[in-house]
């Protein structure tokens, strides 16, 4: 995601995904959790405290066997081991978890999720998504009214605005 965090949050959900991954800021930094078959939380916590009201691309990344977060293309902390990750759902969420608890404070304006790992190492962040044969889904916002979330990726993912604005 592209997400510009306005202020410290106890754990302000920025993207989540399938019941078992949470990208989220926590206080003051960026964190990456997946949850395996037996509820146990693999975590990673970025080395350095967010900059407010300044844009950063971050990552969380799971090919299966490691999680890993990145910040503004850089990996912090150690790829943390994790197996045996049973999805609960399919389902996606933006901002807030899926019942709208655990509210971002600040703007998200680009998220993209994969079927793949897409960084093992460091990277050159792109300033804009785009969709290729890995993108389940991808939204840039740019409605900027109403309360639907176009899914640019082709897969009809898209999405309801609720309790956030443009």
């Amino acid at each position: 995601v592209w997400a510009r965090p306005s202020k410290p949050v106890t754990h302000g959900v920025v993207a989540g995904f399938a019941g078992q991954c949470v990208l989220r800021l926590r206080a003051r930094q960026w964190w990456f959790g997946v949850r395996d078959k037996d509820s146990k939380i693999h975590e990673v916590v970025a080395s350095s405290d967010v900059d407010w009201n300044k844009p950063a691309h971050v990552a969380g990344v799971f090919d299966g066997t490691h999680v890993r977060l990145f910040v503004d293309g850089i990996r912090h902390g150690e790829p943390v081991p994790c197996s045996s990750v049973v999805a609960v759902n399919w389902m996606a969420t933006l901002g807030a978890a899926f019942d709208g608890t655990d509210p971002f404070s600040g703007e998200i304006s680009q998220a993209r999720f994969s079927q793949v790992a897409r960084y093992v190492d460091d990277f050159d962040p792109p300033a804009r998504f785009t969709s290729d044969k890995d993108t389940l889904a991808l939204y840039l916002f740019q409605e900027g009214t109403g309360t639907s979330l176009k899914d640019e990726s082709g897969h009809m993912h898209s999405g309801k605005i609720v309790n956030a604005r443009w």
